[in-house]
């Protein structure tokens, strides 16, 4: 199939058939491929192929993207044209990114998950997630941590996404409402107030972060939500 073909037929699994001409010609023009367009994807570059796929994947709405070094194709004009097209397109949406790239991530995310060892960590701050990788690993240092030793009676602290986000959403409403009882102590009504409206917007983060997860896990939403838009 061609370009044009694969855009045409994306389209249409998104129930777009009425505006496919329109979803066409946006892809084509952001994509910057020429005549390539019209030509079998298998004949594409690595390159091309990613170009298609990028101007593909923002030609709809999605409630969520998933993003692998999304904006690392092609020279520095498209970078910089794809990092703001997708700025502006997740400003409007939840994103799920994976990258090898600090700025990257400091720029589009709030929060972050480490990984270390099987167990998943999550952090409020997308900064302290950077940092407990650098210091999991001494990156500062370019040498590796040694692995910890393993107990004799391992426990199982593995946790998805999904559990953490739970967790901290529960905690969080704990510790608001606990902060609401002190708020009537004489001195300290501004003070706690603050802290509420602050641990509530976390709450909220947390709140969209799980819809968006079970959406993802299939337990609510409709399933279009998350095909694919691969290429043929």
């Amino acid at each position: 199939m061609t370009g044009r073909q694969n855009v045409k037929f994306v389209a249409r699994v998104h129930n777009h058939a009425k505006d496919t001409s329109e979803i066409i010609r946006k892809v084509e023009e952001f994509a910057e491929i020429g005549e390539a367009f019209d030509e079998p994807v298998k004949t594409y570059s690595s390159g091309m192929r990613a170009r298609l796929q990028f101007g593909l994947s923002l030609a709809f709405d999605f409630d969520v993207y998933l993003s692998d070094e999304a904006t690392a194709v092609g020279d520095r004009a498209f970078k910089a044209k794809a990092k703001k097209a997708f700025a502006d397109r997740v400003s409007q949406a939840s994103l799920i990114m994976v990258s090898h790239g600090e700025g990257i991530l400091k720029d589009m995310c709030q929060a972050g998950i480490f990984l270390d060892r099987g167990e998943a960590v999550w952090y409020d701050d997308i900064n302290d997630a950077i940092k407990a990788y650098h210091d999991a690993y001494n990156l500062s240092q370019g040498k590796p941590k040694a692995a910890k030793k393993a107990s004799p009676n391992p426990k199982k602290t593995s946790q998805s996404p999904l559990d953490l986000s739970k967790q901290e959403a529960k905690d969080l409403a704990e510790k608001i409402a606990e902060l609401k009882k002190s708020e009537l102590e004489p001195g300290k009504s501004h003070e706690v107030s603050q802290e509420v409206k602050v641990l509530t917007e976390k709450l909220a983060v947390h709140q969209n972060v799980i819809e968006q997860l079970e959406k993802l896990e299939g337990k609510d939403g409709d399933p279009k939500h998350k095909a694919s838009t691969q290429l043929s």
